[in-house]
């Protein structure tokens, strides 16, 4: 199935016109309502769907992320940055991992679902404003 949103995910980063932050921004931001969306969904067949657009969006997501992180390096640097953003990538879920463990016992399996999803559609939220707010003093 992973397969599948993979290429799922790739014909819609293939599909843009143009990347940009901005754009990133609001991919994080509808994704993480995605993810909320799942996290409350009532009935188990809407959340599998749900939860394959979401795969969908995640894979869509780190795509565009790692297609513009490598644009805006130089291409001198452009092997270092892409092993930083791996070992960030990777490396965060020993961060990550034990937190949602958390929230998880907390809040239950929705809940820590739910948790994530805000994190995701907060982050996509301060990027965007931080982004509109650049292209204004600009």
């Amino acid at each position: 199935m992973r397969c599948r949103h993979g290429v799922l995910g790739g014909l819609v980063v293939m599909r843009r016109r143009r990347l940009s932050v901005r754009s990133l921004s609001v991919s994080a931001l509808i994704w993480g309502a995605l993810i909320c969306a799942a996290a409350l969904a009532s009935a188990p067949a809407v959340a599998l769907v749900l939860l394959a657009v979401v795969g969908v969006g995640s894979l869509t997501f780190d795509s565009s992320a790692k297609t513009l992180t490598q644009l805006g390096a130089a291409p001198q640097t452009r092997g270092r940055v892409t092993s930083i953003w791996s070992i960030g990538r990777m490396g965060g879920t020993v961060i990550g991992a034990p937190a949602v463990g958390a929230v998880g016992t907390l809040l239950g399996p929705r809940g820590a679902l739910f948790a994530g999803g805000v994190a995701a559609a907060g982050a996509g939220l301060v990027f965007l404003l931080l982004s509109t707010a650049r292209r204004r003093n600009s």
